[in-house]
């Protein structure tokens, strides 16, 4: 098990795994491409725009961008535009759906609302009580929909996840001093704090990894010596064995099935997850681009 897993942070990125496979002087092309798409998510930009801009001609990117990505140039801006607005929706609730449309790219909230009922079928309302009221699979299940899929139609982010390298350690006991944080989506947050995001450690009983996200009762915190650790207020971690991994991610997509390749992981190797441990995530890299990734530390308690 300990062979599978190597230091450099393994993406869950299907458009990363996708365009390895071109030749240098293409690879750089589609790169421009998808950085394009992702920059001017808001503008509205048309696929063959982006086409011209990234020195392909409007035909050609269009059967290539298809043959590589299973879907058409078009098809994918408008997945990519429904991802950006339904994770606002989950977590900007303040927000009109007309300030998402428009954020998103959509020329209206009528046309967010025609989308989200052709491809989803949901709407803005429905989304924003699952996102409140849902359970973890219910959620996983509405992601899947916008999922990168192949030519089977099957989730890429999935396939990924189900070969992610991951890691058995042994931790001696640890302590984690909690912080009150903001109460903001996570893309404020990471404005407000900065680097010092990569301070924080976030832990989710794991009892509650399939609870609604606004009822899992997660906590955050800085490492300490267990010995300056507050016995009543701050959080122990217990010594044991925990399923590690590390991974980078631009998505909630990828977010939900790096946590599916622990648990892949943990069947696969007859592992048993402990029903009273604990699910800690730090960051270690924040992208301040427009496809804002980040790297990610994961550790799942197991029974030994």
């Amino acid at each position: 098990m300990m062979s599978e897993f190597t230091s450099k942070p393994y993406s869950l990125v299907p458009e990363a795994s996708l365009i390895e496979t071109l030749p240098e002087h293409q690879r750089k092309r589609f790169v421009k491409a998808l950085d394009l798409m992702h920059e001017d998510i808001g503008e509205a930009i048309s696929w063959e725009e982006i086409a011209t801009r990234s020195a392909i001609s409007p035909f050609h990117f269009h059967r290539q961008f298809t043959q590589l990505f299973h879907e058409t140039p078009g098809h994918y801006l408008g997945r990519i535009r429904l991802q950006h607005a339904v994770s606002m929706l989950f977590e900007n609730q303040e927000l009109s759906v007309t300030d998402i449309a428009q954020y998103c790219g959509f020329s209206s909230s009528q046309a967010l609302a025609k989308a989200l009922k052709r491809d989803l079928s949901m709407t803005a309302k429905a989304i924003r009580k699952l996102g409140n009221d849902g359970s973890a699979d219910d959620i996983a299940d509405l992601f899947d929909k916008l999922a990168h899929k192949d030519g089977n139609d099957e989730s890429i982010e999935n396939q990924l996840a189900e070969n992610m390298p991951c890691r058995v350690t042994h931790f001696p006991q640890r302590a984690i001093k909690t912080r009150v944080l903001p109460d903001v989506d996570f893309e404020t947050l990471c404005e407000k704090l900065g680097a010092k995001m990569l301070d924080l450690v976030f832990v989710t009983p794991i009892k509650d990894l399939d609870k609604s996200w606004s009822d899992d009762n997660h906590q955050a915190g800085a490492w300490v010596a267990p010995s300056q650790a507050d016995p009543e207020h701050d959080i122990h971690i217990k010594a044991g064995h925990f399923i590690c991994a590390e991974v980078y991610v631009t998505s909630d997509i990828g977010y939900v099935a790096a946590l599916d390749g622990i648990y892949y992981y943990a069947e696969k190797y007859g592992l048993e997850i402990n029903p009273d441990g604990q699910c800690l995530e730090q960051l270690k890299d924040i992208e301040w681009t427009s496809t804002g990734g980040v790297v990610m530390s994961m550790q799942v308690s197991i029974l030994s």
